[in-house]
C-alpha cells in the first residue's frame, strides 16, 4: 500500500516541493514569501498585490511519491476548491521522476518554476527555470578552458587532450546530458581534442567504485589536460581519491564537472575530498549560484536582493542557520521569486487574483527590460537563436575551484557566451 504525502502546513498561492540537498530551501521560500508581502521588511503588508500565500510539498525520497503530490497539488489549483494555487516552484533534480512531476502538472496547466533542473531536454509546457541548462555549463566551462595557460599553449605536435568519465545510470537524465553537452561544445579542431573513447561507471550498480578506480590506468596511459566528468558528487569523490593515489603524480591533471559538484561543499564533513600534497590535481566546476558573486560581480546581481541575505532583522542571516554554498537555497528563493513576479504580472484589475491558468502569461512578461532581480543573477526569459523556451537569457555562472578540504572559491563568472552578464542584456 502507498503511502500518502501530507502537503503542509497550510494551502496558499505557490506551491514549493522541497527536496534532499541538505540545506534549508523552505526557509529560502519563506523568505522571500515574506519580503515580497512586506515590501520594506517590516511587519506590516505592503501594496503589492495579489499577497502571496506558500505550501510547502513533498514528492518523496528520490521523487518516489511524486502522483500523491500532484494529485493533491491538482485539487487545490481546481478555481472551485477555493485553495487558489496557481504556480508550482522549486521541482527537484534532473531525473526521471522530475520528469514525470512536471508531465503530469503541465496536464493539468499548472504553471512550474524549476529552481535547480539542468538537463537540457527535460522541458513540459508551461516549464521555466531559473537555472542554466547543462548545455549552458558545458559551454561556460570550455569558455573559462580555453583562456587557461594549457589551453593557449597547445599545438598540433603537443596538443590539448581532455577525456570524458560518463556515469551510465539510465534514469539519470542530468549525467546522461551532462557528458552529451560536454562532447556538442568541445571544439575538436586537431590542436585540442576530446578523445572518442570515454571512461564509463554505473553509480546505480555495484562496484560502481571499482570501475572509477579501474580508470587511473587510462589516465596514466594518456595523460589528458582535463578530465570531464559527467556524474553526480558520490562519484566524482571516489574519483578524485583515486586520483590522488595515482603512480603518474608527475602530469598535473585538471578535473571540471557540473553543478552536482557542490554536493561535496558539506561545512559538517571533516574528512578531505581528496589527499593533496603531490596530488598535482585542480578541481574546477561550474555552480549555479554562489554567494560570493554578490562581492566580486556586484553588478550580475540585484544589490537589494543580495542584501536580503545579510543581518538585517528580517534577512536570511538573522533569521536561519544553514550554508548558502551548495547554491540551492538561492535557487530556491529565485524559483519562488519568479513565480511570485509572474503571478502579480498576471494580475488585473479585472482579475485582482489570477489564475493558474494566467500565470503562463505573466512568465511571457518576463524579458530582458523586465527582469527578475535573481540573487544568482538577472533572470529573464527572451526568444533568441539556439535558446530554448523557458531557459534563462545568458544566465551568470559562477566557476569555482573545488579544495581537498570541501571548501570552494570563485575564480570566475562566465556565462554561455563566456562574458558575464554585468546586467540586464537585449538579444540581438
Amino acid at each position: 500500500m502507498r503511502r500518502t504525502r501530507r502537503i503542509a502546513p497550510s494551502p496558499g498561492d505557490l506551491a514549493a516541493p522541497r527536496y534532499s540537498s541538505g540545506t534549508p530551501v523552505a526557509p529560502a521560500a519563506r523568505q522571500i514569501q515574506y519580503w515580497s508581502n512586506n515590501t520594506n521588511g517590516e511587519d506590516k503588508f505592503g501594496s503589492d498585490a495579489p499577497l502571496i500565500r506558500l505550501l510547502i510539498a513533498d514528492t518523496g525520497q528520490d521523487g518516489q511519491d511524486w502522483q500523491d503530490t500532484v494529485a493533491q497539488l491538482v485539487e487545490r489549483a481546481d478555481p472551485e476548491s477555493g485553495e487558489h494555487l496557481v504556480a508550482v516552484a522549486g521541482l527537484g533534480l534532473s531525473t526521471e521522476a522530475t520528469q514525470k512531476t512536471v508531465n503530469a502538472l503541465a496536464e493539468q496547466g499548472i504553471s512550474m518554476v524549476a529552481s535547480v533542473i539542468t538537463a537540457t531536454g527535460l522541458t513540459a509546457h508551461g516549464l521555466v527555470r531559473v537555472a542554466p541548462t547543462n548545455s549552458d555549463e558545458a559551454a561556460a566551462m570550455i569558455e573559462y578552458l580555453k583562456r587557461t595557460p594549457e589551453w593557449l599553449a597547445a599545438s598540433a605536435t603537443v596538443p590539448y587532450t581532455a577525456y570524458l568519465i560518463q556515469d551510465r545510470a539510465t534514469d539519470d537524465i542530468f549525467v546522461q546530458d551532462l557528458g552529451a553537452q560536454y562532447r556538442q561544445a568541445f571544439p575538436n579542431d586537431g590542436v585540442h581534442m576530446l578523445l572518442d573513447a570515454q571512461g564509463d561507471f554505473n553509480s546505480q550498480r555495484e562496484a560502481a567504485g571499482n570501475a572509477l578506480a579501474g580508470q587511473i590506468a587510462t589516465i596514466c596511459s594518456i595523460r589528458p589536460k582535463v578530465i570531464f566528468f559527467a556524474g553526480r558528487s558520490a562519484g566524482l569523490r571516489t574519483l578524485l581519491d583515486a586520483l590522488s593515489a595515482r603512480y603518474c603524480t608527475d602530469a598535473r591533471i585538471t578535473v571540471v564537472s557540473g553543478d552536482g559538484v557542490t554536493n561535496l561543499n558539506d561545512p559538517t564533513d571533516t574528512g578531505s575530498l581528496w589527499v593533496d600534497g603531490s596530488a598535482n590535481l585542480d578541481v574546477f566546476y561550474t555552480a549555479l549560484a554562489s554567494p560570493q558573486i554578490w562581492q566580486d560581480y556586484p553588478a550580475a546581481v540585484s544589490r537589494d536582493t543580495a542584501a536580503r541575505f545579510g543581518q538585517c532583522p528580517n534577512c536570511f542571516a538573522a533569521l536561519f542557520s544553514g550554508s548558502l554554498n551548495d547554491g540551492d537555497v538561492i535557487m530556491s528563493h529565485d524559483a519562488v521569486l519568479t513565480a511570485i513576479t509572474a503571478a502579480r504580472e498576471a494580475a488585473s484589475q479585472q482579475s485582482p487574483r489570477p489564475t493558474a491558468d494566467a500565470l503562463i502569461n505573466g512568465l511571457f512578461q518576463i524579458t530582458a527590460t523586465n527582469p527578475v532581480p535573481g540573487a544568482s543573477g538577472w533572470i529573464y526569459f527572451q526568444r533568441a537563436a539556439g535558446i530554448p523556451d523557458g531557459v534563462p537569457y545568458n544566465k551568470a555562472m559562477p566557476i569555482m575551484r573545488l579544495h581537498p578540504d570541501g571548501t570552494a572559491d570563485l575564480v570566475a563568472l562566465s556565462s554561455r557566451s563566456g562574458t558575464p552578464p554585468a546586467g540586464p542584456e537585449v538579444p540581438q
